[in-house]
Parts: structure tokens; C-alpha cells; sequence
């Protein structure tokens, strides 16, 4: 008898470890997308001269990618290509604009 009770909450416990897993994949994916789509708005801020712009992009910007540091900065894959290719640009791009950031803030 408990036996099958230790068997049902050990199985009850891995199936919310897999919801959890899978809601947190799902949490990763869409805020992929949303920097992707982040660093468009920055992009068309920093062509248009817009300064509010791009320190309101600069600052989500940063806020997603700690949200997605360990898919952006490390060795761990997205869900699946198309959204690894996506997280190891967006990391790239993070890293170029930081050491732009740091080389103009110098200059000045």
C-alpha cells in the first residue's frame, strides 16, 4: 500500500516538473521573439535619431536578455533552429552594442 502511494506521488511530482518545464519553454519562446522584434524597434529608433526611443529599447533590451541569458550567452539550444539561430544573434547583438555603449561612453 505504500509502495503504490510513493509510486503515485513520485509520478504526480515529474508530471508538474513537466508542466513547469513546459510552460517555462514556452515563457523562453515568446520573449525570443518579442527581443527579436525589441531589437527591430531599436534599430528603426536609432535610424530615426529618436534619444527617448532608443533608451526605452536600450532598457527592454537588457531586461529580456537577463530573462534569457542562458539560451543568449551559453551552450544550451532554444526549442528548436530557427530559434537557437535567433537567441545566438540577439546574444551577438547584445554583445556588440555593449561594447559600443562602453567605447562611446569613453570617448565622451
Amino acid at each position: 500500500m505504500t509502495e503504490r502511494n510513493l509510486k503515485t506521488v513520485t509520478l504526480q511530482g515529474k508530471i508538474q516538473t513537466v508542466k513547469k518545464q513546459k510552460g517555462m519553454q514556452i515563457f523562453q519562446n515568446i520573449t525570443l521573439v518579442f527581443l527579436a522584434f525589441l531589437w527591430i524597434g531599436y534599430g528603426y529608433a536609432l535610424f530615426c535619431g529618436n534619444n527617448h526611443n532608443i533608451s526605452s529599447y536600450s532598457l527592454s533590451i537588457l531586461f529580456f536578455s537577463i530573462l534569457n541569458c542562458n539560451v543568449l550567452f551559453t551552450k544550451e539550444k532554444a526549442a528548436n533552429n530557427v530559434l537557437n539561430i535567433l537567441a545566438k544573434t540577439e546574444g551577438v547583438l547584445f554583445f556588440v552594442s555593449t561594447i559600443f555603449n562602453i567605447i562611446q561612453l569613453i570617448i565622451k
